[in-house]
């Protein structure tokens, strides 16, 4: 395989950082304009519960189909192609659905808005592993996952006010007006580092069994998968124990909850930068699922007084598992323009665990009428992904490892 050399350039590197990021966020912001007028949109659009839900889970099963093709994107057609694709995707489907007047047209919008999606997280990581070598990849990476909390709590923070005064169509449109600027400063200004596109001609055949063959990378999206599912599945039905077990008002269960995400947005940069200074990638990650595996059955157990104190450890644990990750999988390839089939791989792990993890929660507080079977189910969920992940066990390149050496 030709060598690609991966090219550091200081402040040019991280000026490319906070561009992708922004262009990120567009996929961020447009993927939760539902939650917070989901009621309104039901009445609206006239639909059930059951298709309202699924305005949010049509996006995690387009993940979990179009993860690995996006990866086949990027390595055959490029980031410009891809990037194109992904937010002309995200454009469609806002403006379609500001259009809907019904639950198919609604439907369709999100699944082009999912493909929207799905390319983003590729192409994120992807681009930005070519601007900083293994040992330097943390703290930008870290950084740049950050766009999810971000869009998501302006999106619940914002989206009931704005659609209580301007009706929820303004939602769609503001989000369709943000992706197009997105769109202009992708062209202009987003592009991998120079060393990568000077090799692309001259690259040899990449085999997709490379990548598929990769034992690591299976390792790294089940174990995501596990994470995903159950994290994802506390966050979804923790609003609700409050407020049916606790007798918790959901004006203040949802924003107590709502506070790990924002939490996020500093332990996710943490870890990438500890994960940088440790060179540990699999001991971060692996910590921080086993930490949650705790402390899921204590949001049962601990008193009501305790529980915010859970909450925001909770919110600093997650924050070390996303990002160490994402990072093993983009080092398990030892070319960066195979970086973007590994993240989709991992990507389709984790959209699986966020597709099963609520539903099945949901079942068994229904089925077996406990909420402490639940949380029970949702932390043995979280050590399985523990047991799998501790078999993630292969020497990085350039002198970086996901444990230590």
């Amino acid at each position: 395989m030709t060598e690609v050399g991966v090219q550091f350039s200081g402040r040019r590197g991280w000026w490319m950082v906070g561009l992708v990021w922004l262009f990120s966020l567009s996929a961020s912001i447009v993927q939760f304009k539902v939650p917070p007028i989901m009621p309104v949109l039901m009445d609206e659009l006239h639909m059930s519960v059951g298709s309202a839900g699924s305005l949010m889970s049509v996006l995690n099963i387009t993940g979990v189909i179009l993860a690995i093709p996006a990866g086949l994107i990027f390595k055959r057609f490029g980031y410009r192609a891809m990037g194109l694709l992904a937010v002309g995707s995200l454009i469609i489907g806002s403006a379609m659905g500001g259009f809907s007047t019904g639950p198919t047209s609604m439907m369709l919008s999100r699944v082009i808005e999912g493909i929207g999606s799905i390319l983003m997280f590729v192409l994120g990581p992807a681009v930005l592993g070519t601007w900083f070598p293994p040992e330097k990849r943390g703290l930008p990476l870290g950084i740049w996952m950050t766009y999810m909390p971000v869009g998501s709590t302006i999106m619940m923070v914002t989206g009931a006010g704005v659609a209580a005064s301007y009706g929820w169509r303004c939602l769609w449109w503001a989000g369709t007006v943000f992706a197009v600027l997105v769109a202009i400063m992708f062209l202009v200004a987003i592009r991998p580092a120079p060393a990568l596109v000077a090799e692309r001609n001259g690259e040899s055949p990449a085999s997709i069994q490379l990548v598929l063959g990769n034992r690591n990378l299976w390792l790294l999206s089940a174990t995501f998968a596990c994470f995903s599912g159950s994290t994802i599945a506390v966050l979804t039905w923790a609003p609700t124990f409050l407020n049916t077990v606790r007798h918790i008002p959901m004006q203040v269960a949802s924003p107590m909850v709502g506070l790990m995400m924002l939490i996020n947005i500093v332990s996710c940069p943490g870890a990438g930068l500890l994960s940088d200074k440790l060179g540990n990638r699999k001991g971060l990650f692996l910590t921080g699922i086993a930490a949650f595996g705790i402390l899921c059955p204590l949001l049962v157990w601990l008193p009501q007084s305790a529980f915010l104190l859970i909450i925001i450890a909770v919110g600093l644990i997650t924050g070390l598992v996303p990002s160490p990750i994402v990072q093993a999988a983009v080092e398990s390839v030892d070319d960066p323009r195979l970086a973007g089939m590994a993240t989709g791989m991992v990507f389709a792990g984790t959209n699986l665990g966020m597709l099963i993890g609520p539903v099945a929660f949901g079942a068994i507080v229904q089925g077996a009428r406990s909420w402490s079977a639940a949380f029970g189910a949702a932390a043995l969920l979280s050590f399985l992904g523990l047991l799998i992940g501790a078999f993630v066990n292969r020497k990085m390149p350039a002198g970086c490892c996901l444990e230590s050496c």
